[in-house]
């Protein structure tokens, strides 16, 4: 499974093209609903808005032949990086989910946080300032 926002959505969210309409194609049409995620990926951000884009877009390049899924823990950022989760969260509701933190925990109790949200055999974590250089990682 492979997906893919296109450049115009990525330059949107980070506000070069304004007046662009928000343009986003998906490579397969199966979007991961039928079968069960094995795999949880939770992407920890705060104040990662120059950086998110590519995180996203590195997770959506993935290439797998299981189901997974996203949960974005958001940890109160003062920058666009909730405006920018939420576009993506809207775009692949499917796919991500959001966890909006009422406060900056300063991810102290993320593993408190991701416990009670692991539903899936495996997991693995990357933070919103990082992405991943191959599509077979997962």
């Amino acid at each position: 499974m492979r997906f893919k926002a296109g450049q115009k959505f990525i330059d949107t969210l980070r506000g070069k093209r304004k007046k662009q309409k928000l343009v986003v194609t998906c490579e397969k049409e199966e979007l991961m609903t039928s079968e069960k995620p094995l795999l949880t990926v939770f992407l920890l951000t705060y104040n990662h808005e120059d950086y998110i884009c590519d995180t996203f877009e590195s997770i959506l390049m993935q290439k797998t032949k299981y189901p997974f899924i996203v949960k974005i823990l958001e940890d109160c950022a003062t920058d666009e990086t909730l405006r920018m989760c939420k576009e993506y969260v809207s775009k692949y509701p499917q796919l991500f989910t959001l966890i909006n933190q009422k406060q900056n925990t300063k991810c102290k109790h993320f593993r408190l946080a991701i416990e009670s949200e692991i539903h899936t055999p495996y997991w693995c974590g990357i933070e919103g300032d990082d992405y991943y250089l191959s599509s077979n990682f997962f």
